[in-house]
């Protein structure tokens, strides 16, 4: 069975670097990282993506203009969005709003962020198999 593959989004590298590693340290997953959101839409409508992970302010588009648009493309795209903002209106009741969202507020936890990634993953059905690597 092929690895489940997690798009990860941010314009900061440090930020993509940092969870790429973190995420491909702790579980079998593939992680793709982009810093612009332009170029991480292009791979989720051209290539496999299993989950989303995007941060909500970026230059050129917004996290959740993002999920919108790989949704449009892939339809009920998992998607965990990544914030300092903890007072957007727009993401107050963003998980009951649209299902399969999750809003993480930095700093995140890596054990609520590594959990909530297990259970995407094996609520859509993909790589049954995901274990601690």
């Amino acid at each position: 069975m092929s690895k489940p593959v997690i798009v990860i989004v941010d314009d900061e590298p440090m930020v993509t670097d940092t969870l790429k590693n973190l995420i491909e340290l702790l579980m079998d997953i593939k992680a793709v990282t982009y810093n612009n959101p332009q170029e991480a839409l292009s791979y989720i409508k051209s290539d496999v993506a299993d989950i989303l992970v995007t941060d909500f302010l970026m230059p050129q588009m917004n996290g959740l203009q993002l999920l919108k648009s790989s949704r449009d493309a892939k339809g009920e795209l998992p998607v965990i969005i990544l914030t300092g903002y903890h007072n957007s209106e727009e993401l107050e009741d963003l998980p009951e709003r649209m299902s399969g969202v999750q809003v993480m507020f930095k700093p995140w936890s890596t054990q609520v962020l590594v959990d909530q990634i297990k259970q995407m993953i094996e609520s859509r059905g993909v790589g049954k198999s995901v274990q601690p690597a």
